[in-house]
């Protein structure tokens, strides 16, 4: 470290990431010899500056929505069925980084609750979803046993809310056609 002479400055540029996800006005501070190893005598008092405020803007965020689900129409209870669903990324901006879980629900409701909803599967994913990009997803997958009645198959895209979507993660969840089940002989 070179000495500084009286009233002088030592310009240090410093390129620093900025946490994702964030957006309003903050400030960056600074501080000169934060451990003291420079006797300043009454002038320790001003080792530190804020900056002026700096707005930072959010980026576009994704906005995952579940597109399609297929299912079968009449379905026998404990048969294996082939169900398929589709999440596009309708948002502006793909997601920074990091997986997500899909997972898909059976439940009599035709609105989604998933506490009385029955979960069939989960669906991990780590994948770079870029704005108007897609994926399908096709399994075969066991209906429950003893079954009968109308049902409703769900898929909840980004379960856990790991992907950062700002306000657009209340769209989520999407529902199939009713599905008749009876149960099997």
């Amino acid at each position: 470290v070179n000495p500084l002479a009286p009233d002088s400055s030592a310009p240090d540029p410093l390129t620093v990431a900025l946490p994702k996800a964030i957006f309003a006005t903050y400030y960056l501070g600074v501080v000169a010899d934060r451990y003291e190893q420079v006797y300043e005598h009454f002038f320790e008092g001003n080792n530190t500056r804020r900056s002026d405020p700096l707005q930072i803007v959010l980026s576009p965020p994704p906005d995952f929505q579940v597109t399609s689900i297929t299912a079968p129409p009449l379905a026998q209870s404990g048969i294996i069925a082939r169900i398929s669903y589709t999440v596009t990324n309708l948002g502006a901006g793909s997601p920074f980084g990091g997986g997500w879980v899909d997972r898909i629900y059976l439940a009599r409701q035709s609105v989604f609750t998933p506490d009385s909803a029955t979960l069939l599967r989960k669906e991990a994913f780590y994948r770079q979803m870029h704005p108007d990009s897609s994926y399908s997803v096709t399994r075969d997958i066991r209906l429950p046993e003893g079954i009968a009645g109308t049902y409703y198959l769900y898929v909840h895209t980004d379960a856990d809310s790991s992907v950062f979507e700002f306000n657009a993660d209340n769209n989520n969840v999407g529902r199939s056609d009713p599905i008749i089940f009876s149960i099997s002989p």
